[in-house]
């Protein structure tokens, strides 16, 4: 007896159900041994040891390392390289860091440490670029230009101290300090230990002013002076170092 012709659509149907179920059972098996793979990887081939390379001067390889290899995760293979790079660059004094893998067990970071060209409030470091990079400065940095103003200004209060460094270099000066108030008022402290007072005016034409003044006070009164405020329109008032013995604090006109 002859089995009834089953058409061709059904035929397919059947196929293809039968496909997808193999399919579906394929996937299940690779996902499956593709964890099974991770899990026995990361205990066939561990890191075993992380080495630090680079011109280290600040960073604390030790503490860099524990704090790196807390957020690891995975084997020689399966370690994620850009996630490493991504947390050594987040620590403090890493400004660059590149990781690769050494076989058999070993990682390799190599830093680039921030460079700090000026200190920034009370405690922090800013580098060339205007990025703050450390919270607390070490007492080696004290020699650096000390910078005081509102954040999102480092940038622009670099590229100030750049140009009045350029104009005092003339007179073997440079800028100690720099400041910028909230309501945008400079103030300057010298090399030699004189502060300007500029106020809201352009701290660079003022600074100018100042380069024209100091001669007209001669060479011994020019060593005597501790504060030179420049904010009054057509003059300046001078505050004299103590042991001048000058009590009084005397405005004199632009043309002295």
């Amino acid at each position: 007896m002859k089995r009834p012709a089953i058409p061709l659509r059904q035929q397919l149907a059947k196929g293809l159900g039968l496909t997808a179920v193999v399919v579906l059972l394929a996937l299940g098996l690779l996902a499956g041994m593709s964890d099974w793979l991770l899990t026995g990887e990361s205990k066939l081939f561990p890191l075993q040891y992380v080495r630090v390379e680079g011109d280290i001067e600040n960073l604390d390889p030790t503490r860099f390392v524990r704090a790196v290899t807390s957020g690891m995760s995975g084997g020689y293979f399966s370690l994620d390289i850009d996630q490493v790079e991504r947390l050594a660059r987040s620590l403090p004094w890493v400004e660059r860091a590149q990781v690769e893998r050494f076989w058999p067990d070993t990682l390799i970071i190599r830093i680039t440490e921030h460079k700090p060209v000026a200190r920034w409030g009370n405690t922090g470091l800013i580098n060339g670029r205007g990025e703050r990079f450390a919270e607390s400065a070490p007492e080696q940095f004290a020699g650096l230009p000390a910078i005081d103003a509102p954040a999102g200004t480092e940038v622009e209060m670099l590229q100030v101290m750049g140009a009045l460094n350029q104009r005092l270099s003339g007179k073997g000066l440079r800028v100690a300090a720099l400041s910028l108030s909230k309501r945008h008022a400079w103030a300057l402290t010298l090399s030699d230990g004189v502060q300007l007072f500029v106020g809201r005016q352009d701290p660079l034409v003022a600074t100018d002013r100042f380069l024209e003044l100091i001669p007209k006070l001669g060479e011994e009164r020019s060593k005597r002076v501790a504060r030179l405020d420049l904010r009054y329109p057509g003059g300046f008032s001078i505050v004299w170092k103590p042991d001048d013995g000058a009590a009084e604090v005397p405005v004199l006109g632009s043309g002295a």
